[in-house]
């Protein structure tokens, strides 16, 4: 995660590389982690092709509220 607002934008298959797992475990851990509400998970386009990318930030417990 980013330090100054708490978000990333790697790939799962490349969070799944770092952490030696499944890229399937990584999209399955997310998932969870969406529907618990710890992260949340925004579609942002970039790119000159327009690709789309997920960006995930952390929710803090006090945001939550």
């Amino acid at each position: 995660m980013n330090r100054r607002d708490n978000h990333t934008k790697h790939q799962q298959k490349t969070i799944a590389k770092d952490l030696d797992l499944n890229p399937s475990t990584v999209k399955r851990a997310i998932a969870r982690l969406v529907d618990e509400g710890l992260i949340s998970k925004e579609q942002v386009q970039r790119g000159i092709r327009g690709r789309a990318v997920n960006r995930y930030r952390l929710i803090f417990a006090w945001e939550a509220l």
